[in-house]
């Protein structure tokens, strides 16, 4: 869900060439965010998932009423949540 926020956002900000490159990072962003690719890699992406799920419905909420300003806030913290997340994680057994 990352990625295609992202992507809208940036899009509807007039960055269309950012927006192209941030989806054709879904497969490395997947692996904080999607369960399968994260075990798949040694990850536990069960920390964290309900605040970074959170911050996730904030920012489609957002972008359903075309909120940009608001948009780009909780990305921002959804971007931090993600990049934090190696640093939280357990290695998958």
């Amino acid at each position: 869900m990352f990625v295609e926020i992202g992507s809208w956002w940036l899009r509807r900000s007039g960055a269309a060439v950012s927006a192209d490159w941030l989806l054709s990072q879904r497969a490395v962003l997947d692996a904080f965010f999607t369960d399968e690719v994260a075990l798949a890699n040694g990850i536990d992406a069960v920390v964290a998932r309900r605040e970074r799920r959170v911050l996730a419905d904030r920012a489609t909420v957002a972008a359903e009423r075309d909120a940009l300003d608001e948009c780009a806030a909780v990305l921002v913290e959804l971007a931090d949540a993600l990049i934090a997340l190696p640093e939280r994680f357990r290695a998958a057994a």
